[in-house]
């Protein structure tokens, strides 16, 4: 199984050790480091004009149009519990979600994409505390990077994910 590919690398207790490389992108929060699957990561745009949504979660910041398609977009700094920043032109939005419906994180910043040696992936714990975003911790040189999971990040969005041909759909339908 060394050398083995997969789509969702943590995933399960020994997953990670299976891999000789996994591949991340590094963002920041706050001042501390995190990272997501490159696997996972459609893309990386510059901030654009949010729309809020009455009755969403604190965490969700609205919603973006994107090539026709709507996309929720999450605050990273309010999902993980930390104090919200407005954000400014620079601030990214990490589009995530292949094979599912896509969803945008603000990040305060995006630093790096870094392959990792299976060795310095340790998975989450099933006894450690109960953060149910993160996924494992990585081990780069001195650097202890958070490592998250997309799909948990993005629970509870999936229905604000509409394309324009769905919208479409619905009136035709009405």
């Amino acid at each position: 199984m060394s050398g083995e590919r997969s789509s969702d690398p943590w995933s399960g207790p020994s997953r990670a050790v299976d891999l000789d490389r996994v591949e991340v992108l590094v963002l920041t929060v706050g001042d501390r480091e995190h990272a997501l699957p490159v696997g996972d990561v459609i893309e990386v745009v510059r901030m654009v004009d949010v729309t809020p949504l009455p009755e969403a979660p604190a965490w969700v910041a609205g919603v973006i149009n994107m090539r026709g398609r709507i996309v929720p977009v999450i605050d990273l700094r309010m999902r993980l519990g930390m104090s919200p920043r407005e954000p400014e032109l620079s601030t990214p939005i990490i589009v995530v979600g292949r094979g599912e419906p896509a969803a945008g994180l603000i990040a305060d910043g995006v630093s790096e994409v870094l392959a990792l040696a299976s060795e310095a992936v340790e998975p989450r714990q099933p006894h450690a505390a109960p953060a149910l975003a993160v996924s494992g911790m990585a081990h780069a040189g001195d650097r202890l990077i958070v490592l998250l999971d997309p799909k948990r990040l993005c629970d509870n969005t999936s229905h604000l994910s509409l394309s324009a041909d769905a919208d479409a759909r619905a009136d035709a339908g009405r």
